[in-house]
C-alpha cells in the first residue's frame, strides 16, 4: 500500500532533480526497494510522508553526484591538464567558501535545507517546491528567508 500511494508522488518530486521520468522512477524503485530489503529493521522516525521524500531526494542527489563525477572524469580524460591554470590561491580560497557553504547548508533546519535546496541548487519555483512538498507557496517562502538569513550570517566572513 504504501508502495501504490507514494509511488507517483514520489517520481514526480524525483522527476524536478534529474529531469528524466524513467530516471526519476529506477530511482523511487530503487528507494523502495531499499525499504523492502531491511523491512525487519526498518522503523522511520517521526514523519513518513517526509521521510520518504528525503530518501527519494537523498537518492537522486546521489545520482547527480555520480553523473558529474563521471562527466568530469571523461572531460579531465581528454584534456589533463585542464585545470592546472587556475591559481592555488584561488583554488584554495574557492574550496574554503565552498566547504564553509556546503557546512552551513547541511546544518539548516531540515525543510529549510530542502526548499533551499529544491529552490537554489536543482532550479524548482516557489510554486513547483509547494506542490512537491504538497504545503503552500507562502510557507516555501518563509523557509526560503530563514534558510537565506541563516546563511548570511554564517558565511558573512566570506562576503
Amino acid at each position: 500500500m504504501l508502495f501504490l500511494h507514494y509511488y507517483p508522488l514520489l517520481t514526480r518530486f524525483t522527476y524536478h532533480f534529474v529531469r528524466s521520468s524513467e530516471t526519476a522512477e529506477d530511482l523511487v524503485q530503487e528507494v523502495f526497494t531499499r525499504i523492502w530489503e531491511i523491512r525487519s529493521d526498518w522503523n522511520p522516525v517521526g514523519n513518513l510522508k517526509a521521510y520518504l521524500y528525503k530518501a527519494a531526494k537523498n537518492r537522486a542527489l546521489d545520482f547527480l553526484k555520480a553523473q558529474r563525477v563521471r562527466s568530469y572524469a571523461d572531460l579531465n580524460a581528454d584534456d589533463p591538464e585542464l585545470l592546472s591554470d587556475i591559481s592555488l590561491e584561488r583554488q584554495i580560497n574557492g574550496q574554503d567558501f565552498q566547504s564553509a557553504a556546503q557546512q552551513a547548508i547541511r546544518e539548516l533546519p531540515d525543510r529549510c535545507r530542502l526548499i533551499y535546496l529544491l529552490h537554489r541548487e536543482e532550479g524548482l519555483t516557489y510554486s513547483e517546491i509547494a506542490s512537491s512538498l504538497e504545503i503552500s507557496v507562502k510557507t516555501v517562502e518563509a523557509h526560503m528567508s530563514h534558510a537565506l538569513k541563516i546563511l548570511r550570517r554564517r558565511l558573512a566572513v566570506y562576503l
